[in-house]
C-alpha cells in the first residue's frame, strides 16, 4: 500500500480539494516512497515563492533553499498536512531546527533518497493535519469584551497545552496590544482571520442596549458581517485583517472563517483576490473557490458525545469559558483528549507507513 492510499484514508471524504502528494525538485527519488506524485518546478511557485495550493505532502529538500529556511518550511507547512525533509545527512545533521522541533514525528538516518546519495528523512507535521481544531472569537464574537480576560485566556492556554495546533479565529480590529503580547504567547496557534471587526460595534451595543449582555436571549442572531458594503470596502477589510495577523505573528496568514457561518458573492470574490488559501465555514460562500472545511462537530465541548472526528471540529472561546464559570471543568480536557489520541493514531499510521515503505526499497533502511 503506497503512502497516498493511507492519506486518503485518513482524510476520508470530507477532504477539501488539494493535491495528494507534491515533490519539490528533480534530484528527489521520491515516486518508489509514496508512489505517483507531481513534481512542481520553481516557476510553479507563487509570487511569493511558496507553493500554492492545499497538500496532503509535500517533499522537498532544504538544500535548494538559501537560509534563512524556517520561513519557507513554515509557509509549507501552513498549506499541508505533512512535510517531508529529504537531505544529505552530512547537512541535515548540522541543521538547528529551533522552534520547528516540536513538528518533527519521525526522523530516519541513512536513506538513499536524495540522487542515491544517504540522506536523512524528517517528517514534519502540518497546520492541516486532521481532525483540524477551529476555535472562534478572540477577543469575542458579539458579546463585549470581558473586563477580565484572563479566564479566556486560561482557556486558550489549556487548548495550547494539549500538544494539538488549532486554527484561532481572530478578530484583528479588536485587538489591543495586551492580547497581542498574550497571543504571542501560545505555542501551537494558528492564526485564521474571523471577519474584520466582527460586526462589534454595533452587535454589542444592541446587546448591552437590551440587558443581554452574553446573547442568552438570542438578541442577535446569526448575520454576515459584510451584508450590503461594497466590493471595494470588503477588499480593503479584508486586506488589512490579513496584514495586521501577518504584522502580529511574522508569517503568513492565509486561512479565514466568516462570522457566524455566512459570506455573500463579494466576500468570496474578495477572498479569492486576496490570496486567501482556504476557509473554515459550515456553509459556502457563494462564489468562493478556494477550499473549505466543514465541521463534523461544531458547539460546546460539553456537547460532544464521540463519534467520528473528521475535517475541522469547531468549539468556541467564548462558549468554553461559559461552561467553566457554570462549574464544568472537565468537558474541555475529555474533548482534548480525545482529540490528542486521534491526532496520535494518525502521525503512527503514517510512520509506519512510511518505514515499511523505506524498508521494502532497494538499499531498505
Amino acid at each position: 500500500m503506497h503512502v497516498t492510499s493511507r492519506v486518503g484514508k485518513l482524510f476520508g471524504s470530507s477532504r477539501p480539494q488539494r493535491e495528494a502528494v507534491v515533490v519539490f525538485g528533480q534530484e528527489l527519488d521520491a515516486r518508489s516512497l509514496f508512489g505517483p506524485t507531481r513534481t512542481i518546478a520553481a516557476g510553479e511557485l507563487d509570487v511569493d515563492g511558496h507553493l500554492p495550493g492545499l497538500h496532503d505532502i509535500v517533499v522537498f529538500s532544504s538544500v535548494r533553499f538559501r537560509e534563512p529556511f524556517d520561513p519557507w518550511l513554515r509557509a509549507v507547512l501552513s498549506r499541508a498536512k505533512y512535510a517531508v525533509v529529504v537531505d544529505p545527512s552530512e547537512a541535515a545533521s548540522s541543521k538547528p531546527l529551533g522552534p520547528l522541533a516540536d513538528r518533527v514525528i519521525l526522523e530516519i538516518k541513512d536513506v538513499p533518497l536524495l540522487a542515491g546519495r544517504p540522506s536523512q528523512l524528517t517528517l514534519f507535521k502540518g497546520d492541516l493535519a486532521e481532525p483540524l481544531l477551529r476555535v472562534d472569537d478572540y477577543p469575542t464574537g458579539v458579546r463585549p469584551i470581558a473586563a477580565d480576560l484572563g479566564p479566556l485566556h486560561d482557556v486558550l492556554r489549556r487548548i495550547d497545552a494539549a500538544g494539538i495546533r488549532f486554527h484561532l479565529g481572530i478578530v484583528p480590529a479588536l485587538l489591543t496590544s495586551d492580547m497581542q503580547q498574550f497571543l504571542r504567547s501560545l505555542r501551537r496557534l494558528v492564526p485564521v482571520v474571523h471577519g474584520y471587526d466582527h460586526a462589534y460595534p454595533e452587535k454589542s451595543a444592541l446587546l448591552i442596549a437590551r440587558g443581554d449582555p452574553g446573547n442568552a436571549r438570542r438578541t442577535v442572531g446569526a448575520f454576515n458581517e459584510f451584508a450590503g458594503q461594497p466590493r471595494s470596502e470588503i477588499l480593503r477589510k479584508l486586506r488589512i485583517a490579513r496584514s495586521t495577523l501577518e504584522d502580529l505573528f511574522g508569517t503568513a496568514v492565509t486561512g479565514y472563517i466568516p462570522p457566524c457561518n455566512l459570506g455573500d458573492r463579494a466576500t468570496g470574490q474578495a477572498l479569492v483576490a486576496l490570496g486567501y488559501s482556504h476557509y473554515f465555514s459550515e456553509r459556502r460562500i457563494p462564489a468562493c473557490s478556494l477550499p473549505h472545511f466543514a465541521s463534523s462537530f461544531y458547539g460546546r465541548s460539553s456537547e460532544f458525545g464521540g463519534g467520528p472526528l473528521t475535517g475541522a471540529v469547531s468549539l468556541h472561546a467564548t462558549w468554553e469559558v461559559d461552561l467553566e464559570t457554570r462549574g464544568d471543568r472537565t468537558s474541555l480536557g475529555r474533548f482534548l483528549e480525545r482529540l490528542s489520541a486521534e491526532h496520535s493514531l494518525q502521525d503512527r499510521a503514517l510512520t509506519r507507513e512510511l518505514e515499511d515503505r523505506l524498508r521494502s526499497r532497494p538499499g531498505g533502511i
